[in-house]
Parts: structure tokens; sequence; C-alpha cells
């Protein structure tokens, strides 16, 4: 099923007397997702002997993406560049993810008359709040070209980023906390062709979860059993590489 997205944003230099400044805002609106996929339901050791099986494994996932709203700083001179961006994303759009199997059943009992029990909607609880992300980088150009006409940037940032997802629905199904970062990179040019690479890394951030409400999923109606408890712990590094050319 398609959905219509809206996104907007402009740049614009609202000081006269710093032309090297400029500010940028852009947005864009949540929008529904509806989509088919597969579930798997694993039973216990015991079923193949009490002749209890998995009929079926489609069914249809429901929820809603957030929107964003986006601001940007930066200050551009003829070597060096400074930004600062921040981010608000409306992920409180998010209450439950509904996962509603299709002609999925666990069948039990064996014969001509076995017994047939429907799976019924799943509805995960997640309840998640807004989120904001914060970023301070630079970049510098060399001011002496390289051996080759080759042209070196150097970069160097850091980020925060909050988590969207409260203590009572942390889950490890999606592990998330508030964490910082830092970053550096830089920028090999020459005759159109440039190489990018930057590296982020996270540092380690940690949750203790004593009040959870998510609770294990269950195929059949069952007393809820609390999973969410626990301590959380995440880091997380990434690398990027690009390679681009451009006509001179």
């Amino acid at each position: 099923m398609a959905y219509p997205v809206f996104n907007g944003g402009l740049i614009v230099k609202p000081i006269s007397s710093l032309p090297k400044f400029s500010v940028g805002l852009s947005g864009h609106l949540g929008a529904p997702v509806s989509a088919d996929g597969t579930i798997a339901i694993t039973t216990p050791a015991a079923a193949h002997a009490l002749d209890i099986t998995v009929q079926g494994n489609q069914c249809h996932v429901d929820l809603r993406l957030p929107g964003d709203a986006r601001l940007g700083l930066q200050w551009k001179g003829d070597r060096t560049l400074f930004e600062f961006d921040g981010t608000w994303e409306g992920w409180g759009a998010v209450h439950n993810i509904t996962v509603t199997p299709e002609n999925v059943a666990i069948v039990s009992g064996g014969g001509p008359n076995p017994t047939v029990s429907p799976v019924s909607p799943i509805v995960l609880n997640k309840d998640f709040h807004a989120a904001y992300t914060a970023r301070l980088g630079g970049e510098w150009l060399l001011p002496t070209d390289l051996p080759g006409s080759i042209e070196l940037t150097l970069r160097a940032g850091g980020i925060y980023e909050s988590s969207a997802i409260p203590d009572a629905t942390l889950g490890v199904d999606f592990v998330d906390g508030p964490r910082f970062a830092s970053t550096i990179g830089f920028t090999l040019a020459s005759h159109g062709f440039a190489l990018t690479m930057g590296y982020a890394h996270y540092f380690q951030s940690s949750r203790d979860v004593t009040d959870s409400i998510s609770t294990r999923v269950n195929a059949i109606p069952a007393p809820p059993f609390i999973v969410g408890n626990g301590t959380y712990q995440t880091s997380l590094d990434a690398l990027g590489i690009d390679l681009s050319w451009r006509g001179m």
C-alpha cells in the first residue's frame, strides 16, 4: 500500500554582514507503515510428542513512523567549515506495534479432528517518546597541495543522542539508550576523484531496568511473564568509505 510522504526545507543567510554564516531548516511528516511478512513460532521440545504443530507463517505489521524537524547552523570560510545541527524526532507517535497473524494456528491432537487454535493479533507495547540529537563538527582543508595535486581535508566532531525508549518498554529486540560519540574523517581529492573516510565511536552506555512492563510474547493465551528487567549495555563503532568522481 502506498502512502504520501511530505518533506520540506530551506537554507538562508539571515545576517547580511556575515555572508559566511547560514541557517538550514528541514522536516518531514510521519507516515504509517503497513507491511506483510512472515512470523516464526517456536514450540517447546515436548510439542512433537504431544502432536502439537504450527500451521502457517504469514502476518501483517502495522505501525507509524515519526516525523522530524532539523535545524543546522554553518560557518564556511575559505579552508575551514564549522557546523552545528539539532534534530527532534517525534517517536511519541509509536505507541504500539501490531502484528496480525494471517491463517496461523496452533494445531494439537492427531486424527481427523485436531484442535485448531488461531493465533490472535500480537500487540507490542512501546510507548516511545520524542528523541533529540545534537551534532557539532568542523573541517579544515590543508593550505598546501600534496604530491600529485592531492588536496587533504581533515574532519572531527561529536554527537549526542537521547533515547526514545522508556525504561518500562526497553527490551532486547531494540536496545537503545542516551549516548555520546566522537567522529573523525578525511577526504583525499585530486583531478575530480575523491576518497572520503569517516569513523565514529559511540561510547558505552548502560541502563538498569527494574520496572519493566515488557512481557514474553505468547502464541496462545498465557499468564504475563516480565522479560524486560535487567542491565542493558550498548556500544557502537561505525566506519564509512565513499569514492566519487566529478567531471571537470
